[in-house]
């Protein structure tokens, strides 16, 4: 009774405060995060009691941080957390971190306690995605209409409207319209659709809890990957494409987020209104580089990183890696599967930095210009193996990234027009 009391705390809290789209959350989506944190922790394969696994338990960030440590430090934490809902459990133990911070700061509660009344009701329960609707006022044989006859959308043309009247029996006037137009989701076609035409509540739901999850886990999401998540779910003659899943999501997201296209890369991103898409990919390619190292010992195929960053598509983890890890992580084939790895996975021997900048300065003492093609050779005579092939490089660029991650020697040395030529400063 008293774990049931705390999560109903936790979820009235969480009310009290906003989300990843900076407005606040709805009770739909506390619920959620307030369940999976009694549910899930009882999936995991970790050595602990039911009552030691009980994430309510804990009321201090000591407490907390211990526990989430043994969470996930169990071997199918990612297996549970995709179950929830694709990072839904752990989006609401970061949400429930918070709310430990806020009991330990003794700031006074700005909600009404549910310890004593356990029965508490939450208003506005079944009206997640639907705000936009509080305040319309639309007849409900207009929309029984709407829905019986006008199952392949509407067109607010005069013609439209007066049928829409003559068959509804009322007169629609300027209010009416608007309120109706304003309620409904408009395709860049100009055709309109009721939201329960285009997804059930539960669809609905689950869209935003799980764009959620992605946007507080990695503080974006590839549009693309999540239409391939959700299409099948999506009624297809309202949605009919990627481009009417953006704006249908936007739509329902109301603000906050925006959807951008990624500069040089044909991918587009929902991220938060402020900051820049770049800065945001740097966060992701941190969580790649740390996922690799300390969760795959440096080696992870393409396909189970991408199964653990269900927010991207492999094309877009690829750029990520390649723009923002290119010094940490290499992108390699191995026994026909392609992998990222540390540069620390390669095999490189520990003395490599120096030998690397021994074969340097030979090459300059003899006076050949340090062509990637002419260091290569020097650095495979030295070795006694073909360099590329010895340790799985791809191509000419993983290379050249790869002796510039190793280059600890003076003076200071970059790539131009494949040369690895001496630079000032």
């Amino acid at each position: 009774m008293i774990r049931a009391a705390a999560e109903k705390e936790f979820s009235l809290w969480l009310t009290t405060q906003t989300n990843a789209r900076g407005l606040p959350y709805k009770a739909h989506v506390a619920n959620r995060y307030a369940a999976c944190l009694r549910t899930e922790p009882l999936k995991l394969d970790i050595p602990l009691s039911t009552e030691e696994r009980d994430t309510y338990r804990c009321r201090t960030l000591q407490d907390f941080d211990r526990l989430i440590k043994l969470f996930r430090a169990a071997p199918n934490f990612q297996k549970v957390d995709r179950g929830s809902g694709h990072g839904t459990f752990s989006a609401g133990l970061s949400a429930y971190r918070r709310y430990v911070c806020f009991l330990e700061s003794g700031v006074e509660e700005v909600f009404p306690s549910t310890i004593d009344t356990p029965e508490i009701l939450i208003s506005n329960e079944n009206c997640y995605n639907l705000s936009k609707q509080l305040d319309v006022t639309i007849p409900d044989v207009i929309l029984d209409v709407l829905r019986s006859t006008y199952s392949g959308g509407f067109r607010f043309e005069a013609t439209s409207i007066s049928l829409l009247a003559g068959i509804s029996g009322i007169q629609i006037d300027t209010k009416i319209k608007e309120n109706l137009e304003n309620s409904m989701f408009g395709r860049r076609d100009g055709i309109f659709f009721l939201p329960d035409q285009i997804a059930d509540e539960e669809t609905q739901t689950d869209l935003l809890v799980t764009t959620d999850a992605y946007l507080q886990n990695y503080g974006c999401f590839e549009v693309s990957e999540v239409y391939k998540e959700f299409e099948k779910r999506l009624n297809p003659a309202c949605i009919k494409t990627v481009e009417d899943f953006e704006d249908y999501y936007l739509w329902v997201a109301q603000e906050k987020v925006r959807c951008v296209a990624v500069p040089q890369i044909r991918s587009r991103v929902v991220r938060y209104s402020d900051g820049n898409v770049w800065e945001t990919f740097g966060e992701v390619a941190k969580k790649i580089v740390t996922l690799i190292n300390e969760g795959h010992y440096g080696s992870c195929a393409e396909d189970e990183l991408q199964e653990k960053f269900p927010a991207f598509s492999k094309y877009l983890l690829s750029k990520i890696v390649r723009h923002c890890a290119s010094d940490e992580l290499v992108r390699v084939e191995i026994n026909n599967t392609i992998c990222y790895q540390s540069f620390a996975a390669l095999g490189l021997q520990e003395d490599f930095p120096e030998i690397l900048s021994t074969t340097l300065e030979r090459l300059d003492e003899i006076e050949l210009p340090v062509s990637q093609e002419t260091l290569h050779t020097a650095l495979s005579l030295q070795l006694g193996v073909n360099f590329k092939s010895e340790f799985g490089l791809p191509d000419w660029d993983t290379y050249r990234r790869l002796i510039s991650s190793y280059y600890k020697g003076q003076p200071h040395r970059e790539w131009r027009n494949n040369t690895f030529a001496e630079v000032d400063g």
